[in-house]
């Protein structure tokens, strides 16, 4: 009997709505280790091995388009929240790949000089210019705009979209991108006003539609914000167990 095609899912949401950490939630409960690294040397906390992991996953956000050979002062200009600004065509032929059971090489972005990773080139935690990904039972895609892009929902068989109010998502952006993208907080809030908001409306929240589930990724009460997720996420983790024969 041939092996059964994988299961593509989508998680997508406004930047800042919490798609990203509930779909490592969901790359964890399927045996991922630590999101976007390979983790060669399990410890006695790991309930999992590479042997036992049944997903992969792609973030729209690796397949950036290089800006290297723009001036840096050009590259900032760049509308960043438009789709244009993204290679999905590349991310559409490696889930394409996959699902024919072939692995992929993950272009790395460097967010602080709006390029990508060249060969050689070492990040801030050790990893190298591209990220091996092998196909799985389950092929997880996560990013902001995938569900606004037809062929990439045409390419999933179940579609998430995480939801929070805008002013969560814009205090959850600050937080993530001065800590992580090294840049100051004018520089987000004008981005925010530029290009982000307009592009959200545009693209992100019409998008919603073509969700099969819509999950709120926030609530004044953060118990009631846990838990509501937690349950969103046993729920679909249990559907794709029965789907993919787990």
């Amino acid at each position: 009997m041939a092996p059964s095609k994988p299961i593509v899912v989508g998680i997508a949401g406004g930047t800042g709505a919490g798609k990203t950490t509930f779909a490592r939630s969901i790359y964890a409960a399927f045996g991922g280790t630590r999101w976007g690294v390979r983790n060669r040397e399990n410890t006695a906390s790991d309930l999992s091995t590479e042997d036992e992991c049944h997903i992969t996953y792609l973030s729209h956000d690796d397949y950036y388009k290089d800006l290297s050979h723009l001036p840096f002062e050009s590259r900032s200009c760049t509308n960043f929240d438009h789709p244009s600004s993204l290679d999905t065509d590349l991310m559409i032929q490696h889930i394409s790949d996959l699902l024919e059971g072939k692995s992929v090489v993950v272009p790395r972005y460097d967010f602080s000089r709006h390029c990508r990773y060249q060969e050689g080139e070492i990040d801030n935690e050790g990893r190298c210019t591209g990220r091996v990904v092998e196909s799985k039972k389950i092929i997880l895609v996560e990013g902001i705009l995938i569900l606004s892009i037809r062929e990439l929902v045409n390419m999933m068989d179940l579609k998430v979209y995480v939801d929070a109010s805008p002013d969560i998502r814009l205090l959850r952006r600050i937080q993530r991108d001065t800590l992580e993208r090294s840049r100051s907080i004018a520089d987000i809030v004008a981005q925010y006003s530029a290009t982000v908001r307009p592009m959200h409306n545009e693209f992100v929240e019409p998008s919603k539609q073509n969700a099969d589930l819509i999950v709120h990724g926030h609530d004044e009460d953060e118990v009631v914000s846990r838990d509501r997720m937690d349950l969103a996420m046993r729920v679909i983790c249990n559907h794709l167990k029965l789907e993919a024969g787990l």
